[in-house]
């Protein structure tokens, strides 16, 4: 051994004696459990206790494990003077009915809408979350004179919102009947796509649909409702019969001429959302990521993703300078028909990119690569905030209430969210001009503040100040996943509490309406507070209040287990865990501070540098501190907080009227 590797050797190791304990210093800290948890008494804490019946089966006792679940609660019993336990049991992968379901009903005039509930026909939601389906029946009259109308059992993208935390969460198989709906539809979804738009590639996945696909139309009705999308057929001017077959779908029920919420008589709520697909297709993606699996990525994650990156490259028209514009479409349910929607813009850049990289990992669609590249690289601009032809939040048309603000523009250095073609004034209240940053990805902490080129800062830049002029959304406040991934502590502090206590409306806890969807969003958001992956990067406690004291873990893309346990804003110690082998990207929790490494068995390292990289084994866990004199004792135990179970808060809702709201439950 030369003299300059034996003292750089044992230098190091005397280092290690000195500063390491000895059981560090043997690694066998590295390689210990991370927590000793005491699930029970956890639970117990979250325990609901009902003193009284309850109301309606929605407040009921939800139990389950993610794929069957009931609500159990309690009726007065017809033949006793006592009460009756009810139930109903529901799957995730069961449903009442398909597109093709039907009924009929004497009692229902022609032209008139019915609002029904049907315990039967209830589809069963993620972990303990059951919720009664909503069925609208719309009625028309057939040129024999029959009164007929069908149940529609859609699925609407406000589902795909209670997935969200269940990546990180490390349950994966919980989303193996929604993800596998969407693609055993894939086909139908491609038929559909040249149906409605024309084109001749890429699928269309409705923001609405049945469990078994979108509505196929027949040739008869195909050409005519797609000229009706395209503003070149009134709906007055379709026959009864393709009406009657666009009944069945949420996304294609508007076409009834009797259907009021239609703006220039082809743009409605749903009509031209292009954009759901691509959603789907990221959680697709993000399976992928978190488990490594090339079967999943070769036969669902790939078919999904590249059939949206082609629909919208048909669907795109390259304009005079030379780029690829989206017109018209819809800005989710916020803006209709405009040219350059912030969302669809996102979609495509986001997914493309991600095509072309899986399209190498599975030896594909070489001869694709170029025409995507150069999609990517010539689709337009994000739209600015302060354009003079950019889509307003509120005009005189809209009227008062709660779902405009008087803000004429966003100020410069801000994002817009479409430029405005025929149709004026915002119709909902989604916050459309954060989905670059979520659920696309395309701006993201790691890359504004850390790791990025000097115009994706300048976009992250950008986000923040249009999150900071964000108008109101349902509750008067922005939906909680936006403040984490913007690295906003002080915001999470205010917000999620308020979120949560908005959104808990029964005894269980739960939300009427669109529950699911909050629930899934809180979740995500308290996800993304303690721990991001975006781009393969690891930040613990991007935006953890110091006030919150936190241990968890959860599973960051790459398939690495990350436990740590926080205080006053940063982490005591951080574990890492390869579930199946991989390059490790960290960003040093301490940094400009040193970061210790220790592995089972080997010598500790010290790295000074912002961005810590190391390989690992499947199985293999490595153990970060900052000072290895002052780390915790594995395993940390886990015992439920000793704070109030119950919260009273104050929120402001979207009138600007203060509103009480109990956190937690008694």
């Amino acid at each position: 051994m030369k003299r300059k590797n034996f003292l750089q050797q044992t230098g190091m190791m005397a280092l290690g004696a000195a500063i390491f304990p000895k059981d560090v210093l043997a690694g066998t800290q590295g390689a210990q459990q991370m927590f000793e948890v005491d699930h029970s008494a956890l639970l117990a804490r979250a325990a609901i206790r009902y003193f009284r019946p309850v109301s309606s089966n929605d407040e009921g006792l939800p139990i389950g494990n993610g794929q069957m679940g009931t609500f159990v609660w309690t009726e007065k019993s017809d033949t006793t003077d006592g009460a009756k336990i009810m139930y109903q049991i529901n799957r995730n992968d069961t449903f009442g009915m398909d597109r093709t379901h039907k009924h009929y009903d004497p009692k229902v005039l022609s032209g008139q809408n019915v609002e029904t509930t049907d315990n039967a026909l209830s589809l069963c939601r993620v972990g303990i979350c059951v919720e009664k389906a909503a069925f609208r029946s719309q009625v028309q009259n057939t040129k024999e004179g029959t009164i007929s109308f069908e149940y529609k059992g859609d699925s609407g993208l406000n589902d795909m919102m209670m997935y969200l935390p269940l990546y990180a969460a490390n349950q994966m198989e919980l989303t193996d009947a929604y993800l596998g709906m969407y693609r055993r539809m894939l086909p139908d979804c491609e038929v559909a796509a040249r149906q409605r738009w024309g084109v001749t590639k890429g699928a269309f996945v409705p923001e609405a649909v049945g469990p078994s696909g979108p509505v196929i139309l027949s040739d008869q009705a195909a050409p005519m409702v797609r000229e009706v999308l395209a503003g070149k057929r009134t709906r007055a001017s379709l026959p009864p019969e393709v009406i009657l077959e666009c009944l069945s779908e949420t996304t294609l029920d508007w076409i009834n001429p009797k259907y009021g919420s239609v703006r220039n008589d082809h743009f409605s709520y749903l009509s031209h959302i292009l954009s759901s697909g691509a959603q789907l297709a990221m959680q697709f993606y993000w399976r992928y990521q978190m488990t490594g699996d090339i079967n999943w990525l070769r036969e669902s994650a790939y078919p999904m993703m590249k059939s949206m990156v082609d629909f919208y490259q048909d669907y795109a028209q390259k304009g005079a300078d030379g780029y690829f514009h989206i017109l018209p479409a819809n800005v989710h349910e916020s803006y209709w028909g405009v040219k350059d929607g912030i969302v669809d813009l996102a979609a495509i850049r986001s997914l493309t990119p991600k095509v072309i990289a899986c399209s190498k990992i599975l030896g594909v669609d070489a001869d694709h690569r170029k025409g995507w590249e150069e999609f990517v690289r010539k689709i337009a601009a994000y739209p600015a905030g302060n354009a003079p032809d950019v889509v307003r939040l509120q005009t005189p048309e809209d009227g008062p209430g709660p779902r405009g603000a008087s803000i004429p523009l966003f100020p410069a250095g801000t994002f817009g969210a479409g430029y405005a073609l025929s149709c004026v004034g915002r119709q909902n209240v989604d916050p459309v001009w954060m989905w670059p940053l979520y659920p696309f990805e395309d701006v993201s902490l790691v890359r504004g503040r850390f790791t990025g080129m000097p115009e994706e800062k300048a976009d992250f830049q950008k986000m923040q100040l249009t999150y900071a002029n964000l108008p109101p959304t349902f509750y008067g406040f922005p939906w909680p996943s936006y403040a984490p991934r913007l690295g906003l502590a002080d915001e999470v502090r205010k917000l999620l509490p308020l979120y949560v206590a908005t959104i808990q409306q029964t005894p269980n806890g739960l939300q009427r309406s669109w529950g699911q969807a909050n629930l899934g969003l809180s979740a995500e958001a308290l996800q993304s507070a303690l721990m991001q992956s975006v781009d393969g990067t690891i930040i613990i406690a991007p935006a953890w209040p110091a006030e919150w004291r936190a241990d968890f873990t959860l599973l960051a893309r790459g398939g690495f287990l990350v436990s740590a346990s926080l205080e006053k804003g940063a982490p005591r110690c951080v574990q890492i865990e390869s579930t199946f082998g991989k390059d490790c990207r960290l960003l040093n929790p301490w940094f400009p501070a040193p970061a210790f490494l220790i592995a089972a068995g080997k010598t500790p390292k010290k790295s000074n540098k912002q961005i810590i990289e190391f390989s690992l084994e499947p199985g293999e866990k490595v153990l970060l501190v900052k000072d290895p004199e002052k780390m915790p004792q594995l395993p940390i135990k886990i015992k439920p907080g000793s704070g109030p179970a119950v919260k009273t808060l104050e929120v402001i809702n979207a009138k600007g009227q203060p509103v009480k709201r109990q956190l937690g439950k008694a």
